[in-house]
């Protein structure tokens, strides 16, 4: 409001009707004490994105100012930085571009499309497409391998002595072996949500002391999930098939193989190796993680599917909620965050 009052005493200080200009010539204050503004400027807002303001060159003869002097610099806008802060950062160090992620695992999909629907449910199918799409994108082909070798060791393992897991009824899918959308949601939640982090966090956590690329942070999490389930797989169809004596975790009596929270010296060594084979793999195969993350990976999935157990013993088929897929998620949910922290802790994800 000040600005408009001096620029309106302006022009009528240059008006030629002295009967008009005498009663601001003492109201104007001299040219030299007002501030020289050669240029007013207007915000911009284009896609929801706010941009640099953009000069609006007037003229210094109507606002009784001088010109601008032609060796003092010209305004620029940045519109670089204005653009980058615009986009959305899609692509992590360490994944593919969203493009070839889906077009690489599509047509992994449709070469091994006899092998996924003997061992999966059509829904199933779609939701490992998306989990294989994710992989790829958030963390690169090393990731993609080790969801690939998590589905071809869990499902062999699942048809270990398939007829008598049947006969015994703990056989999985009912003894087809094939395993359903919620066997995929159980087994993948953990390491979704990890991919997605990865791609949506970008330069969003320097403030907590994690590093601007926050994928190395995340694909620990990611490879524990996996180590985490497949661990808990192997265990648990090792035990239903190989399993001598089987104990309940809680109370440590000798219960019937295939009894929900039961443990067996056969499965669970059995499981230690799967986690093992699955931590050391990114390791050896891309250094997608470091060996010291190995280990923090093993111990978090050991931990998770101890609880994984207790909980099965416990709450499984009291609450109409606790289903055997939601307390897988729980449990792959377990062992991701248990990595996650210690890595944060350990800073592992700075190797």
């Amino acid at each position: 409001a000040s600005d408009w009052t001096c620029v309106r005493s302006a022009l009528l200080c240059d008006s030629a009707d002295p009967t008009m200009s005498a009663p601001f010539v003492r109201s104007c204050p001299p040219a030299a004490a007002r501030p020289a503004r050669a240029s007013t400027t207007r915000r911009h807002v284009s896609k929801g994105c706010l941009r640099h303001p953009r000069p609006v060159r007037q003229s210094g003869h109507a606002l009784g100012m001088s010109k601008r002097n032609s060796s003092e610099p010209a305004l620029r806008p940045r519109h670089a930085a204005s653009v980058r802060t615009c986009r959305l950062r899609v692509t992590s160090s360490l994944g593919l571009d969203p493009i070839v992620a889906l077009t690489t695992n599509t047509a992994v999909f449709a070469a091994g499309w006899r092998l996924l629907s003997k061992n999966l449910t059509l829904p199933a199918v779609i939701g490992s497409w998306v989990l294989g799409t994710l992989s790829l994108w958030a963390f690169g082909t090393t990731a993609y391998l080790v969801v690939c070798f998590y589905f071809v060791v869990g499902s062999a393992v699942t048809k270990l002595k398939l007829k008598q897991k049947t006969a015994e009824g703990i056989a999985e899918g009912g003894g087809s072996g094939k395993r359903g959308l919620g066997s995929v949601f159980g087994s993948a939640t953990a390491g979704v949500l990890c991919a997605i982090a990865s791609l949506v966090l970008q330069d969003k956590l320097p403030s907590v002391g994690v590093p601007d690329d926050v994928s190395a942070l995340f694909a620990i999490g990611f490879v524990a999930s996996f180590c985490t389930k497949l661990s808990d797989t192997v265990s648990s169809e090792v035990g239903k098939a190989y399993g001598k004596i089987t104990y309940l975790s809680t109370t440590f009596k000798r219960v019937p193989r295939g009894t929900e929270g039961a443990v067996s010296l056969e499965g669970t060594l059995a499981g230690i190796c799967a986690a093992l084979v699955v931590g050391l793999f990114p390791v050896v195969s891309g250094s997608l993680i470091s060996i010291q993350a190995c280990g923090v990976c093993i111990v978090a999935a050991f931990v998770a599917n101890w609880i994984e157990s207790v909980l099965g013993a416990t709450i499984q088929g009291k609450f109409a909620w606790a289903t055997n897929d939601a307390v897988n998620v729980l449990n792959i949910t377990i062992g991701s965050s248990i990595a996650l922290c210690l890595a944060y802790y350990l800073q592992l994800y700075a190797h």
